[in-house]
């Protein structure tokens, strides 16, 4: 089983997770670090540990050196590492496309973005993505609301409060499972949510396997940075 880790992009239109300002362009998001651990190493540790053999990072001119000079070839964290490189910005479907060379005799692979950590069990995942021979399988997460709630009875009295409950809708997690045919229909250039994910599931060849009780983090700022170090202090300790 390979994987696929998208990491071509830096951190612009992003706010620093060190600062209230927004980084600048030469801030490499990915290697933002969370309990000791590059955003990349957590990912690395996530794709190894859910039977992962070979991780092709898909880097970009702008971001390769600096991710291959601290991953190398993955003998460090006990995996094999290849890079796919973006000439050209491809945005995301095209950095899947751009590696199809590493992955083309794959039944299936995995797909994950870099700024981004989890709990969540990719095995199972790929477990219920080959029970329903899908073409995609994305990772479901249920996250808590943004803002506590106001419970109200029929006549306006405030009832009760909820901190922060969990939300009705689920959102991304923004991992997959990826049947390899479904390379043929990803474009050169192009966004994989926008321009791929819609078209499939119009024709129900998408599913999502739900995550109810994993941990879930997209760093965008340094308020997401500490929840996320303060959820991770608690189940290592």
């Amino acid at each position: 089983m390979k994987a696929l880790l998208l990491c071509g992009g830096k951190a612009e239109r992003q706010k620093c997770p060190d600062s209230t300002e927004h980084c600048p362009s030469s801030i490499i998001k990915h290697l933002i670090v969370i309990k000791n651990l590059t955003l990349l190493e957590w990912n690395i540790n996530l794709f190894k540990n859910n039977g992962a053999k070979e991780i092709i990072m898909c880097t970009s001119n702008e971001t390769n050196d600096k991710i291959e000079e601290l991953i190398g070839d993955g003998s460090k964290f006990g995996i094999k590492v290849n890079y796919s490189i973006e000439k050209e910005k491809l945005d995301t479907a095209g950095a899947i496309k751009n590696a199809t060379k590493f992955i083309e005799n794959e039944k299936n692979f995995f797909v994950g973005f870099a700024d981004q950590i989890t709990t969540i069990n990719l095995d199972k995942m790929l477990e219920f993505h080959i029970k329903n021979d899908a073409k995609v399988t994305m990772s479901l997460i249920r996250p808590n609301c943004q803002y506590g709630h106001v419970v109200l009875n029929n006549k306006n009295i405030v009832t009760n409060f909820r901190e922060k409950p969990l939300c009705n809708n689920f959102i991304n997690g923004g991992y997959y499972v990826l049947k390899n045919e479904i390379l043929d229909i990803i474009p050169k250039k192009g966004n994989f949510e926008i321009d791929v994910l819609p078209g499939l599931s119009k024709q129900k060849k998408v599913y999502g396997y739900l995550f109810s009780n994993s941990l879930w983090f997209g760093i965008d700022s340094k308020k997401h940075k500490k929840v996320a170090e303060d959820a991770l202090s608690k189940i290592q300790q």
